[in-house]
């Protein structure tokens, strides 16, 4: 009785329900303003405190424009994005660009802080350029304790998303996002966009709780292993 109320305290530690945080990259003037959704309009320098969850329900977590900013080299917002994308049109029809010479330096960088550190994060990124010439393949590379990341073509894009899955904080409760020109040759204008970032929290096992499963299984075995003995 007591090893099956240990493990269902543990399984209930890991099935907790997870938690999404949308963010709308673009103009002040095209704000998503539907329950649940947290809007940058600065491409420069800016910082949103207390990121709202997809209920509207506030978080601890903030987001803010790091090094490089979109704006560095000449970049900034555009609004020629899609209108027929999976997010509102809204967050879909604008985007953040960033101008980057290289594969190797990050063209911009997006920095999310006062995360839990008992948390994993994972992330979808989006973004659409429909006209004009060219391509703008992105890679979006996660940084925590680990790191992922994912590629993306903007042009002409209106339902794909890059995804990068379970990100888990630094010791500092931060990640790091950087958008990074895939190569030359897919990435012909130089050019790097973001205009919509989707995070789903998870919560990380953590020791005590793997502790508990384990020290829950042992008399389980134990019984199993008894009742073969006696067969």
């Amino acid at each position: 009785m007591i090893a099956a109320a240990i493990f269902g305290i543990a399984l209930t530690a890991l099935t907790a329900p997870a938690a999404t945080i949308l963010i709308d990259f673009g103009q002040s003037t095209t704000t998503t303003t539907a329950t649940g959704w947290n809007n940058v309009t600065n491409a420069g320098a800016n910082t949103v405190s207390n990121l709202v969850d997809s209920t509207g329900t506030a978080t601890t977590f903030d987001l803010s424009i790091g090094t490089p900013a979109f704006t560095t080299t000449g970049g900034g917002i555009s609004n020629t994005g899609t209108t027929a994308g999976p997010y509102p049109s809204t967050a879909t029809s604008d985007f953040f660009f960033a101008f980057v010479s290289s594969t190797t330096a990050s063209g911009a960088q997006v920095i999310l802080s006062d995360l839990s550190a008992s948390t994993n994060y994972s992330f979808k990124f989006y973004a659409s350029r429909v006209g004009g010439s060219g391509t703008r393949s992105t890679t979006y590379t996660a940084t925590g304790l680990n790191t992922g990341s994912a590629v993306l073509e903007p042009s002409g894009n209106i339902s794909n998303v890059a995804q990068v899955d379970n990100i888990q904080p630094t010791i500092g409760n931060v990640i790091s996002i950087d958008l990074f020109r895939t190569s030359l040759a897919l990435n012909s204008t130089g050019t790097v966009l973001l205009g919509v970032m989707e995070i789903t929290t998870t919560p990380a096992p953590e020791p005590g709780t793997l502790s508990l499963l384990a020290f829950a299984g042992v008399p389980m075995l134990m019984r199993r292993r008894r009742t073969r003995l006696g067969a």
